[in-house]
């Protein structure tokens, strides 16, 4: 009998795999019934609170994977009722719909695709062309406190673009706060004369910081600083590393606009129009980032292996769920036959910051990702080359996440699992390139200037439960342990380069073999151990499978943290644990990340308590995290703790 919609949402993905089989074949495509059921399916599916955001759209693909063959209308009406479902899961729908009728999914009309961009060429780094939406991103702020800028204003109101005067620096940052429209910004002689010390340099920094699209025009006069200091600030604040061309900053000797100068102007507005009549559904992003998006691929596009001429019809964009932070992350598919690229849409803020911790510490050691960092007003992005999968480059490869479920999976329910499961020699080899690649960040030393690090263990809420009379069950030892732990971590909490948040969500496979490190927002100054043993217990509370009883997890942890048994020894004693094959490829890892750990440490002068304080600190930590295995991050508790507390005493 075909199962009903309500019974694929409720049942354990297992049994949702065999379900959906018999209801792709106990169906008839076509069929009123069909539709009705897809019907019914997503409306459970809308309402089901014990499936995450990533469950859902799975169980959606699978579900509409037939769905194609449907009738248009069907199909319409299907991608109606999804506007009231979650971002999420309205995406999750519209990416498996034709495209014709994904804009439904959004509430707008189907949109036809549009034609190639054939007016646009590249001319001097930027574009020139006919502005899509000449209406929009049209201000130009002339900046000076006289009125000396009437011959400019007219010349700007005959082309079509809206002069705006401001006065003073105050003037200037609370426009800038507020539009996301201008698109160039002049400033006169006059406005550097009245500056006070000090203050112009706060004006290149403001007015480099609101965009990387605005055409910046600087009259030279009474400026008092050299036009390749005010570069270098304005690079600085777009997180640029190369010369900014004319298009971009121009130097006069004067303040008044030129007839010429106005294809600078005509650039950067055109730059930032195009989405509104692209074939580009985001679901997830706010309109003025879809603007932000467009210019930002269209800047891209130009990149090698690109041609020089950019032509983009469409881009399609496949949101992936997870996570941490407020970030939205997707896949970007420009065009067809082009390679996808990942985009990461975020404040500002957390977008500069990210950018910059990259460039300073993660570029010189890895040149795959080669971000680049896009804004306009509020909204910001990152655009990174994709680490594509080894049978299809258009998608992302997997996490090491995903590919450690794949095995437990495959070992769980055999042939159910639907994509080819990896075998355990291969994901040895997957995580020992990541223990590799960590190792060799990890031995870089930090140096310069002192910055933020983010990736210590943050144990502070834990004693602030102690403190409101919470009792986690350990004996004295452990407050001692923790107490010395602390201690020793400060010893080298910021004498190395590290990622700052490696979890086996951030770290892709290829072919199972080759590790590939990305999202790099913490990255930064941090202690010697910190990622690799985050790696280790990444392992060992977030995939390894317990099987046995608590003393022998305790004795298990005592013998790879304290003992330090070799891989070999620990297959000899634990064979019933290796029996399972995703606890052999945790066990395994952990190893590589102890022993790494301890390589590293070694070249700081640091050894085996080191290794055990951030061990133990992260264990405390972890018991804050509800996906970690509570139980286990108990089990390294006790298994360190006496180690820690004897050396103490």
């Amino acid at each position: 009998m075909t199962p009903g919609p309500q019974e694929l949402v409720i049942c354990a993905q297992s049994s949702f795999l065999k379900l959906a089989a018999q209801a792709d074949t106990g169906l008839a495509v076509g069929s009123p019934s069909r539709k009705d059921y897809l019907f019914a399916f997503l409306s459970s599916l809308s309402t089901a609170t014990t499936l995450t955001d990533s469950e859902k759209a799975f169980r959606v693909r699978v579900v509409l994977n037939g769905s194609r063959s449907l009738p248009r209308e069907d199909l319409a009406e299907l991608a109606r009722q999804a506007r009231g479902f979650s971002a999420g899961l309205k995406n999750a729908v519209a990416a498996a719909l034709p495209i014709e009728v994904r804009p439904e999914v959004y509430g707008r009309s189907p949109v036809p695709a549009p034609a190639p961009l054939e007016d646009v060429v590249a001319e001097d780094d930027v574009f020139v062309g006919e502005a899509r939406s000449p209406e929009r991103f049209s201000d130009v702020l002339l900046v000076s406190p006289a009125a000396t800028h009437e011959a400019n204003s007219n010349l700007l109101a005959k082309a079509g673009f809206t002069p705006l005067r401001i006065e003073n620096l105050d003037g200037l940052q609370e426009m800038l706060d507020s539009s996301a429209e201008v698109c160039a910004i002049v400033v006169d002689r006059s406005f550097w004369a009245g500056c006070a010390q000090g203050e112009v340099e706060r004006a290149i920094r403001v007015i480099g910081a609101y965009s990387t699209f605005a055409w910046v025009r600087i009259d030279e006069a009474h400026l008092g600083l050299t036009p390749g200091a005010v570069e270098s600030m304005i690079r600085e604040e777009r997180c640029r590393s190369s010369n900014l061309g004319p298009r971009q900053l121009f130097f006069r000797p004067d303040g008044h606009l030129s007839q010429s100068e106005l294809v600078s102007l005509r650039a950067a507005r055109d730059s930032l129009c195009g989405a509104r009549q692209s074939a580009f559904l985001p679901g997830e992003i706010s309109d003025d980032e879809a603007d932000l998006l467009w210019a930002a691929l269209r800047c891209y596009a130009r990149r090698d292996p690109f041609q020089d001429r950019a032509v983009i019809t469409s881009i399609r964009t496949t949101f992936l769920h997870g996570g941490m932070t407020n970030a939205r992350v997707a896949v970007v598919l420009i065009t067809e036959n082009l390679l996808p690229v990942v985009v990461k849409i975020d404040s500002k803020d957390s977008v500069r910051s990210e950018a910059e911790r990259f460039f300073r510490f993660i570029a010189p050691r890895d040149r795959l990702l080669r971000p680049e960092v896009h804004f306009h007003g509020k909204c910001a992005l990152l655009l990174f080359g994709l680490v594509g999968d080894v049978s299809d480059d258009s998608v992302p490869a997997p996490q090491l996440e995903v590919r450690l479920r794949d095995l437990w999976y495959s070992q769980l329910y055999g042939s159910l699992a639907r994509r080819c499961p990896p075998t355990v020699e291969d994901l040895k080899l997957g995580v020992r390139s990541a223990v590799s690649k960590l190792g060799r960040l990890n031995r870089s030393i930090f140096t310069g200037e002192q910055v933020a690090g983010f990736s210590a263990p943050h144990v502070t809420p834990i004693g602030t439960l102690e403190e409101q009379g919470i009792n986690w069950g350990f004996d004295e030892a452990s407050s001692r342990a923790k107490q010395r732990a602390k201690a020793l971590f400060q010893n080298y909490a910021k004498r190395a380069v590290v990622h700052g948040d490696v979890q086996l969500r951030n770290i892709l496979l290829r072919a199972d073999r080759e590790a590939f490190l990305i999202d790099y927002a913490g990255s930064g100054p941090g202690h010697p151990a910190i990622d690799l043993v985050r790696l280790e217990l990444s392992l060992f509370l977030g995939a390894f499978r317990q099987i046995t009883q608590w003393d022998e997890v305790v004795s298990l942890q005592k013998d790879i943290s304290v003992t330090n048994l070799t891989a070999a020894a620990l297959e000899s004693k634990y064979k019933p644990l290796i029996g399972i094959r995703l606890n052999d490829v945790c066990l395994s890892g952990c190893i590589e990340a102890r022993d790494e750990a301890l390589a590293v440490l070694s070249d700081y002068g640091a050894g085996l308590d080191d290794y055990l304080a951030v061990k133990y600190l992260l264990a405390w930590q972890s018991l804050q995290i509800p996906d970690l295995e509570q139980g286990l991050a108990r089990a390294v508790i006790e298994a360190i703790a006496p180690a820690l507390a004897d050396t103490h005493q």
